[in-house]
């Protein structure tokens, strides 16, 4: 998975950016050969981070749209198809700031639940990010 996002902080702890995930996923369909998700995902963010100095606790959640597309084969035919739905996520961590060097360590949980006529897939998922930022 790969995550790029920007935040503007207020003094107050709270932060407001965008965030762009994008990831891809290996599966097996029931009736066919293996087959590949891709993700692409862009949201509006929301943090509050507390305490103050080195050390900076937080929690968050973002709400917005995605395109998954899936790609499989099935009886020597290939098979694809994309779909546009809403994604939320929710999201907690820790972040270690260094003068303008931010350390970030958080857990994340993206809900993106695709089900439309034929495709009905679930391409929600939890993970441990690891990251590095720079503040001004």
């Amino acid at each position: 998975m790969f995550t790029v996002s920007v935040e503007g902080r207020f003094r107050n702890g709270i932060a407001l950016g965008a965030e762009y995930l994008a990831y891809r996923n290996d599966f097996n369909p029931p009736a066919g050969n293996t087959g590949e998700t891709h993700a692409k995902i862009v949201q509006f963010i929301v943090k509050k981070y507390f305490l103050d100095g080195i050390v900076h606790p937080f929690i968050g959640f973002g709400l917005g749209a995605g395109e998954t597309g899936f790609t499989y084969v099935m009886a020597g035919s290939k098979e694809s198809d994309r779909s546009f739905t809403a994604a939320a996520q929710l999201n907690v961590g820790v972040e270690f700031r260094i003068q303008s060097l931010a350390l970030a360590l958080e857990i994340k949980h993206l809900a993106h639940d695709i089900n439309r006529d034929w495709n009905d897939f679930n391409a929600s998922a939890t993970g441990l990010f690891a990251g590095v930022g720079f503040t001004w």
